[in-house]
């Protein structure tokens, strides 16, 4: 496997990141006084074209001023960014792309037979990634589980709460002791 020693960002790093959401900040060689901040955003793969990129699905960004930390402004939505390796220089809070009590918004489902509307909220319960099934507990009541390969999609409202220092963690869908 070829490596990529881009601003000390691998090619292997990026193989580790796919599937999982993360905070990537990026600056741009044409403007190093500012940086963007993409937070909660989905690695959705790599792409090698004539540089190594990092495909990104984004609920926005953040642009601040490098130097002092002034927010400057925001960018839209994207669903398919592509992030130079060299333009990266931070990811953090690197998670799976879904884990138990994170709160997420309903975008589409196409069950005929459920009221959940899009923007309906929830907290997940559970998550199989090898399935595509992601179980939520919806704040109207119902319990219905999204099928993420068949074409259902929520986003990240919030990701679940730090388990306090020393409390034991568990899978997602697996509470401590279970």
């Amino acid at each position: 496997m070829t490596e990529y020693k881009l601003n000390r960002f691998t090619m292997a790093d990026a193989q580790a990141l796919a599937g999982k959401t993360a905070d990537i900040t990026e600056w741009d060689d044409d403007e190093p006084e500012r940086k963007v901040t993409y937070p909660g955003a989905k690695i959705t793969g790599i792409i090698v074209l004539p540089a190594p990129c990092l495909v990104i699905e984004t609920a926005g960004a953040v642009i601040t001023d490098a130097a002092t930390g002034e927010r400057l402004g925001t960018r839209p939505p994207e669903p398919e960014l592509r992030l130079f390796f060299t333009r990266i220089c931070e990811v953090d809070g690197v998670r799976g792309r879904f884990e138990r009590g994170d709160r997420v918004a309903l975008e589409h489902t196409d069950d005929p037979d459920t009221r959940l509307r899009p923007g309906d909220e929830g907290t997940v319960t559970r998550y199989d990634p090898k399935l595509g099934q992601l179980g939520v507990q919806w704040d109207s009541g119902s319990t219905l589980s999204m099928l993420l390969d068949e074409g259902d999609r929520v986003r990240l409202i919030a990701p679940a709460p730090a388990p306090a220092p020393g409390a034991g963690t568990g899978e997602a869908g697996k509470g401590p002791g279970r």
